[in-house]
């Protein structure tokens, strides 16, 4: 992707090294290297259930999630402190991807958008705002219209302390905030176990500032089920997520009646099964 000028971090400061973790103008990144085999067992998994779900008429899509290191450095920096360059690897990855996947290159937008609040400097993940970015090029894939974020209502839930400040020095770290954006609609929220809930923010202001990013869909939990009573005749999503993709279903519920959460670090159906269900 080119832009015109880099709005990323400059350097400013000498980067301060601590294993992986890389502090540069009060922000933590960590260092990303590239595995072949990894990445290429990764391709394969893509294509084998692009084929399959296609044969199902369901569309697929592939939405790898870059860090932080490689949207917020420049190429020379990343060299500079050995890190991979993930633009590189993402078009590596979807060059080898066939036609039945969906590739969402959520890279693209959030380089030209560095120069504002999409990563947390305490913490690992992308904020509410990197994670609407995303969700642009995912409209701009899948053929949907991107609701505007001026649509949603803005929460500030307050202070946030990620997991990285409790690596590094707080003190050396910029503060961050716990911003959120409630989707517009008559949503509702099941998660087994605990009484439905009418949105898919959660009010964290009251809680441990460690634990704030819980207010994206609740957390991490094996099955979510959100359904949108306005969109009765839209289509139904299974999404398949690590935590960054927590505030990222937050956006779909503009497009799909119901939308499936699996985290597949808790929640082990084979997803064959699930999608036939």
């Amino acid at each position: 992707s080119i832009i015109e000028s880099w709005g990323g971090l400059n350097g400013e400061e000498e980067a301060k090294m601590y294993g992986d973790l890389v502090v540069i103008d009060g922000n933590a990144v960590s260092r990303m290297g590239f595995d072949q085999i990894t990445t290429d067992h990764h391709i394969q998994l893509m294509n084998q259930a692009g084929d399959a779900l296609a044969a199902k008429n369901i569309r697929f899509f592939n939405v790898p999630i870059p860090t932080s290191v490689s949207v917020l450095l420049s190429s020379d920096m990343l060299e500079e402190i050995g890190a991979a360059d993930q633009g590189k690897i993402l078009r590596y990855m979807f060059a080898k991807e066939n036609e039945n996947v969906g590739k969402v290159t959520a890279f693209n937008n959030l380089l030209q958008h560095n120069t504002e609040y999409i990563y947390f400097h305490t913490d690992h993940h992308w904020t509410a705002l990197g994670a609407y970015y995303a969700y642009q090029e995912f409209c701009e894939v899948a053929g949907f219209e991107p609701v505007p974020l001026s649509e949603y209502k803005e929460v500030n839930m307050g202070s946030f302390i990620g997991s990285w400040a409790y690596s590094i020095s707080q003190k050396m770290l910029e503060p961050d905030e716990m911003i959120a954006y409630v989707p517009p609609g008559n949503i509702r929220m099941e998660i087994t176990g605990q009484p439905t809930a009418d949105s898919v923010i959660i009010d964290e202001s009251d809680n441990y500032p460690n634990m704030k990013y819980n207010c994206f869909i609740n957390g991490d939990n094996p099955l979510t089920v959100i359904t949108n009573d306005d969109l009765p005749d839209a289509p139904d999503c299974l999404v398949i997520k690590d935590s960054f993709g927590n505030p990222f279903v937050v956006y779909l519920t503009q497009h799909y009646h119901k939308i499936y959460v699996l985290d597949y670090r808790t929640n082990f159906t084979p997803v064959s099964r699930v999608a036939e269900e």
